[in-house]
């Protein structure tokens, strides 16, 4: 935890199920981290390759003077240095093409080496604050160290709702990587039922079955928050959100944005933290979903 401006605490440490929950994206960035390496470590071997080939066609146009020798005794010698490849050259424009079809490929590749280098460092990044927050974590046992010397117990009554909670699990779980997530229409038959089930006061999506369409999922979450009495945003601060996206100062742009927001109810605020965590961590997926930050 990093405190912002105007948190009271310097530090914090996460209930249980929040803190299952961070164990677990630790353990998916992990995962995804083993396997972007590996990939990206297959993506150096090809490029390293591509490089010799070029440097192989290169030194043998330079070094290659067998023409010279055509009417020399020593013909048969140069003959078994050099390979039938070059004795039987193909045309100079045919072989300029050649080479620069391989320098093409080997500077695609060499892209993609850095792209995934790239996203091998932010994935790091996170997954390493991950760790050392649960460390922290479990070494100060759960307490907080607060600014004030005063203890204020805050209100958990307020939950995250069911239907919010569910879904997010669900896909955090799940559907990190689904390309298309949020963008894609899902069966609106699935989504009606698991609507309904959760009006009924059930959770569909309980357990660690992964039997639902992520697609539904995601356009259950949607249908939620379109659906709410109250939306997240109010009509009436929306334009002022707007008139702060456009300051270019990010620091008083953020002031704005938080004055703007204290506005609202408190259980408004603690699902907007909660959705937003959610989106953020999504977004860190973007190269497989498709789901830019911005």
């Amino acid at each position: 935890f990093q405190p912002h401006m105007g948190d009271m605490a310097s530090q914090l440490c996460a209930q249980q199920p929040v803190q299952s929950e961070l164990v677990q994206r630790c353990q998916q960035l992990q995962s995804r981290l083993s396997t972007l390496k590996i990939e990206n470590e297959e993506v150096k071997k090809t490029m390293e390759a591509t490089l010799q080939t070029i440097q192989d066609i290169v030194t043998v146009e330079d070094f290659d003077v067998s023409d010279c020798f055509q009417y020399s005794n020593s013909m048969e010698s140069v003959k078994s240095t050099v390979s039938e490849t070059f004795m039987s050259k193909p045309s100079i424009a045919k072989r300029r093409a050649n080479q620069q079809e391989t320098e093409q490929f080997y500077f695609t590749k060499m892209k993609e080496y850095l792209e995934g280098r790239n996203l091998i460092t932010k994935l790091q990044a996170k997954h390493d604050l991950l760790q050392k927050t649960l460390g922290e974590s479990q070494r100060t046992d759960c307490s907080l160290a607060r600014r004030s010397s005063t203890v204020r117990k805050q209100d958990s009554s307020q939950a995250i709702p069911l239907v919010v909670e569910s879904c997010i699990r669900f896909i955090s779980r799940h559907g990190l990587q689904h390309e298309g997530i949020f963008r894609v229409s899902g069966s609106q038959v699935e989504v009606n039922d698991i609507k309904n089930a959760f009006e009924r006061g059930e959770d569909p999506l309980a357990g660690d079955q992964n039997d639902h369409d992520m697609d539904s999922i995601a356009g259950v979450l949607k249908l939620y928050f379109r659906g709410l009495e109250h939306p997240l945003f109010p009509k009436d601060i929306f334009h002022d959100l707007m008139a702060c996206v456009t300051m270019d100062n990010l620091q008083e742009r953020a002031l704005h944005i938080r004055k703007v927001l204290l506005v609202l109810p408190k259980t408004t605020l603690i699902i907007m933290r909660y959705l937003f965590a959610f989106l953020n961590h999504l977004s860190q997926f973007s190269e497989e979903n498709m789901m830019d930050p911005y």
